[in-house]
């Protein structure tokens, strides 16, 4: 009897480099990697890329059936189901060039910049509670946010 395939439309967060990103038609990046190294014959996978608002959007209409390399939040937790953590990752501030960043407790009042739907923005007002929060679409806005001058600090 032939061993039937099992298909899985995974969405994923692009570009979220190094975790994950689409090179041509291609899903890379040290999340997938790992993804596909647990995922056991026969499941193949069908990677749709997406941004962080639209990725569950995908979701709830059935485009996908599952998102990958998205963080554990409190808000997240009575919307969505987490498996065991494939990797695990620390979060990090960033700094246009020639600059250093301080520790987010010594944060002071610089404009953080980060994803409103990403896992720090609670984080951020419990640890620099003095700092003002620039909340982004994704992380290529906060980037931008930071390069441009609009924020101090890119989380």
């Amino acid at each position: 009897m032939p061993r039937m395939t099992t298909r899985l439309r995974l969405g994923y967060l692009d570009p979220f480099r190094p975790f994950c990103w689409r090179e041509g038609n291609t899903a890379r990046g040290s999340f997938i990697d790992a993804l596909e190294t647990r995922l056991s014959n026969p499941v193949s996978i069908d990677w749709q890329p997406g941004d962080l608002a639209e990725l569950p959007a995908l979701l709830a209409t059935g485009q996908i059936d599952a998102i990958a390399a998205k963080a554990m939040t409190p808000a997240r937790a009575g919307l969505l189901t987490f498996s065991e953590p494939l990797l695990q990752t620390a979060a990090a501030l960033f700094v246009a060039a020639g600059g250093t960043a301080p520790a987010l407790t010594c944060a002071g009042t610089a404009v953080i910049a980060t994803p409103a739907s990403g896992p720090l923005p609670g984080i951020i007002r419990q640890q620099a509670p003095r700092s003002r929060l620039l909340l982004t679409k994704g992380y290529d806005d906060t980037l931008a946010a930071l390069l441009s001058g609009r924020a101090d600090l890119a989380a």
